[in-house]
């Protein structure tokens, strides 16, 4: 079974290029995401916000 997901995951996983300014919003808990790492020189800033009704 977890290599049928991985095989699904692998045909519809997109990659953000992300360019200065830019802002992703999804819905964390309809959406799988990852990351494969950030450069080494590269400034990271994460911005959270959580809201339950």
């Amino acid at each position: 079974m977890i290599d049928q997901i991985q095989q699904i995951i692998a045909k519809i996983k997109m990659a953000v290029k992300w360019q200065s300014n830019d802002i992703l919003i999804f819905d964390n808990t309809r959406i799988l995401h990852a990351r494969k790492g950030f450069p080494e020189n590269g400034r990271r800033e994460l911005v959270s916000r959580l809201s339950i009704h």
